[in-house]
């Protein structure tokens, strides 16, 4: 995987992992008169979050799947790995983690690249942090901004979990006699944190069922195990649970606690959300500013919640979406209208089929289903 040194930070080098998909080109070319008005998509992950993410990964293939009238890849595609995560840098101080030396890393890379203007840029909860710093720092590079879950100040999270605590503590005590067999409490906290009961207690069809028996775990699970998904009625919690818990077994725990991520720099990240502070200088930028901005997020978001996320696109006069999701599952549970607003915001047209943004939900919801790990 390439990467990029972006910064120095207490006498030490800050690299950055990151991928490049769809269209290839040079930064030379990037840079060119013809490349600087193409459209690129970068998408920042959020907090914890590898390059291989699987809450943007279907958001990668496709728009890295787009074609132009010749049939050649039409967007520049970049998704990054932030500090603190995977294979890029980790500072062992919390003094190397704000939304603002990300957002620095992100500018240089950025130069490396050859992109100097038209990047639309995608982040989420910790990542939409850094996208509006990014984009109050350097406003010439921005062609949009599509933020989710976000909130001006990051502390505002710690005041809404106290604010409404019954609900945030809801999210947090798993009820052992919903479902048959071992729980996993830091499992079952995640999913009703990330995604919606509505998502979680639907049901899966038969063809969907031998999907996850033939690729959750890398086709791993053992023969009783696939026999039990497919003989009963069964949710996707509950099939969430069944592959944690043949994880473990397993010896896939580790991954399945975020081994992509050492101690600093989870608890890197950590601080560096609740310390996210948008100015009001940046923040008038920002309502002026000539890109669009759009703000999404679940009005079942016990984290951030629809009060605040509505807040800040009222006071930056942008465009807000709610949908029925909570938090970070709002890529996964709300892809169509993630790829929509994406299309819209790059284009001004939707350029692909509404069939096609119908698989890439499919998608994600398959790799949610095979691949729990990502929630940590």
């Amino acid at each position: 995987m390439p990467q990029a040194v972006v910064n120095q930070w207490n006498g030490h080098e800050i690299q950055l992992r990151y991928e490049l998909h769809g269209r290839v080109e040079t930064p030379e070319q990037a840079s060119s008169s013809e490349g600087v008005q193409r459209p690129r998509l970068l998408i920042i992950p959020a907090l914890g979050g590898p390059v291989t993410s699987n809450w943007f990964s279907h958001v990668v293939r496709h728009f890295a799947g787009l074609l132009d009238t010749k049939g050649q890849p039409l967007v520049p595609v970049c998704i990054v790995e932030q500090r603190g995560i995977g294979e890029s840098s980790v500072p062992d101080k919390m003094s190397g983690y704000s939304t603002t030396l990300m957002a620095q890393d992100c500018i240089h890379l950025l130069d490396q690249l050859g992109w100097k203007s038209n990047v639309h840029v995608v982040g989420m909860s910790l990542s939409a942090g850094i996208a509006i710093k990014l984009a109050s720092a350097a406003p010439e590079k921005i062609g949009s901004l599509f933020l989710m879950a976000y909130t001006r100040r990051g502390w505002y999270i710690i005041l809404n979990c106290i604010a409404h605590p019954f609900e945030f503590l809801k999210i947090n005590v798993p009820n052992p006699r919903k479902l048959p067999g071992v729980l996993h409490p830091k499992l079952d906290a995640s999913l009703n944190a990330y995604f919606s009961h509505k998502w979680l207690d639907a049901k899966l069809p038969a063809n969907q069922k031998q999907y996850v028996c033939k690729e959750a775990l890398d086709g791993r699970l053992p023969a009783d195990v696939q026999k039990d998904i497919m003989s009963n009625d069964k949710t996707r919690r509950h099939i969430l649970h069944i592959i944690a818990h043949e994880g473990a077994r397993l010896g896939a725990s580790n991954s399945f606690m975020g081994a992509d991520q050492s101690k600093a720099g989870r608890n890197g990240h950590v601080k560096a959300m609740l310390t996210h502070n948008c100015t009001r200088g940046e923040w008038m930028q920002l309502r002026h500013a000539d890109f669009p901005i759009t703000i999404m997020n679940g009005r079942y978001d016990p984290l951030i919640g629809k009060v605040l996320t509505g807040r800040a696109a009222k006071q930056l006069g942008c465009n807000f979406l709610i949908t029925d999701a909570t938090h970070a599952g709002v890529t996964v549970e709300n892809a169509i209208e993630l790829l929509t607003q994406l299309e819209l915001s790059m284009f001004g047209i939707t350029v692909s089929s509404l069939a096609d943004r119908k698989a890439r939900q499919q998608e994600a919801f398959d790799a949610a289903i095979v691949n729990p790990f990502f929630i940590s």
